[in-house]
């Protein structure tokens, strides 16, 4: 702390020895500034202030139709608006009378780019502004520049809408000839491997089986008629065509015996027993017969069709006829089997192909089913464009006529130079006292080492001190008038113009 104090006096002592030289400082320091700050070129401002509306329909077909974000708006404002192509149409669309004629368009673009401020105030609210000589072509340039933005948002967000339109309506046609090619294909398919091809294994065992069963039976039936066929070819063997009757005495007697032969095999048999239909056969055909007479004394005979043997005869032939027929089922039977068999064994890769044609048609039918719902969503987005019911740019405040100039700050200029120029004469007082190596005080001898003999002090005249009294008090006088008018000055610009 003492140390502190010690270089303060001693700073202080300086500034008392060379007062003159730091108020001369002070004072061509001070002109120098007042002469920077004014003949610095006076700027006006220009600024827009504009708003992301976001209508209220938004929010009731939310869902049902694509609206733009204004996240992504706010996103990509700033490169939006400060592009070169932008700026280059707001360059088109101004007065050229404004535009700086010594500069080439390029180098123009760029300065203008570089100058451009953009202020994004939360996620809806966004400030353009410019500084520039002519208030006139500040005000000009940033509405130019807010409206064409706004319009050619509006512009290339309908473009968009539009083009998605086409797009999906060209997509839904190519996914509706590839559905309907698919779908083909499954027919084509279908028809060529038999509908065996959408069962699984089991159903086709199963069925195999029971076509099995089925041929087992047709063979036991098969057996069964073989066997009645040769039992009837016996019986055939055994039985005459033809039946001879001799008397009337001999016919009573044959019907008595047919009839108590019929009475016994009944007892044991049924009707359908082969010899009592040949038994119960031979007697209707006694009975149809007419009374027959004696010739001799011997007695006569006739013969008349056996009818036993042609019922044999028929039945032989009905049985023939059925087992024709159940080896012809028996053959269409195991011709089944066979083919059901074959089936079988593609069964595994026909289900693979099929298989991957129901996946892609599936996957194809989402895809164009999505494809309609987008369809819709575009329609109703397209018409939300057309009557300008999605998220709207409107500007709140234009850019007017600035009436004062935004820069130079004069006053924070003139209080900055004020300050300044007491520095810089404190600082010229204190480097021409480094600057100055005689030695000044006993102190500084010391500090050398020195060894001093004697010392002279200087004695000044009373003329030279007041000489040099009234010289300081002449500069502090000029010092403190002129930095009393750069107060003035500075109280005027702040608050009285």
């Amino acid at each position: 702390m003492e140390d502190l104090i010690q270089e303060l006096l001693k700073n202080w002592r300086i500034l008392k020895r060379h007062r003159n030289l730091s108020i001369v400082f002070a004072l061509l320091t001070l002109s120098v500034g007042l002469g920077f700050i004014f003949s610095l070129p006076h700027k006006y401002q220009a600024d827009s202030t504009v708003f992301i509306e976001q209508n209220v329909i938004n929010s009731l077909v939310k869902g049902l139709a694509v609206t733009p974000d204004p996240n992504s708006k706010i996103r990509v404002l700033r490169y939006a608006l400060l592009s070169r192509t932008m700026i280059g149409d707001v360059l088109k669309k101004m007065d050229p009378v404004l535009l700086p004629p010594e500069m080439d368009e390029q180098g123009l673009i760029t300065g203008l780019k570089d100058r451009t401020g953009i202020r994004i105030k939360g996620k809806d609210l966004f400030t353009v502004s410019i500084e520039d000589v002519d208030p006139r072509f500040a005000r000009d340039y940033i509405n130019t520049l807010v409206n064409t933005y706004v319009e050619q948002n509006i512009e290339r967000t309908r473009d968009e809408t539009y083009g998605a339109n086409r797009f999906l309506d060209e997509q839904v046609a190519l996914f509706k000839k590839k559905l309907d090619k698919a779908e083909d294909a499954i027919i084509a398919f279908r028809k060529q491997h038999g509908v065996y091809v959408a069962v699984d294994e089991n159903s086709i065992l199963k069925e195999i089986r029971r076509l099995e069963e089925s041929s087992e039976q047709l063979d036991l039936d098969l057996g069964s008629l073989e066997a009645r066929k040769t039992e009837l070819s016996r019986q055939l063997k055994s039985v005459r065509p033809t039946m001879s009757i001799r008397s009337e005495v001999r016919k009573d007697q044959r019907e008595a015996l047919l009839k108590q032969q019929i009475q016994q095999l009944l007892m044991t048999y049924t009707e359908n027993y082969p010899e009592v239909i040949r038994l119960q056969a031979e007697l209707e055909a006694l009975k149809q017969m007419g009374p027959v007479k004696q010739l001799e004394a011997g007695g006569s005979t006739t013969s008349a069709p056996n009818p036993v043997w042609q019922q044999l005869s028929q039945q032989k032939l009905d049985v023939e006829s059925e087992v024709s027929a159940i080896k012809a089922k028996k053959v269409k039977v195991d011709r089944m089997i066979q083919t059901r068999k074959d089936d079988l064994r593609f069964v595994p890769e026909n289900k693979k192909r099929l298989a991957l044609l129901e996946k892609e048609k599936t996957s194809l039918q989402k895809l164009y089913e999505q494809l309609l719902g987008r369809v819709s969503q575009a329609e109703m987005s397209k018409q939300m464009e057309i009557g300008n019911k999605t998220t709207t740019f409107r500007v709140v405040d234009q850019a007017i006529l600035p009436g004062a100039p935004s820069s130079p700050n004069i006053p924070r200029l003139l209080l900055l130079v004020m300050a300044a120029s007491v520095i810089a004469g404190g600082v010229a007082a204190i480097a021409w006292e480094m600057m100055n190596v005689s030695i000044k005080r006993l102190d500084d001898l010391a500090v050398e080492e020195i060894p001093v003999i004697g010392v002279v002090s200087h004695i000044p005249l009373d003329a030279e001190k007041a000489k040099a009294q009234k010289r300081f008090f002449i500069m502090l006088g000029i010092a403190i008038v002129y930095y009393a008018i750069v107060a003035a000055l500075y109280v005027y610009v702040s608050f009285l113009k």
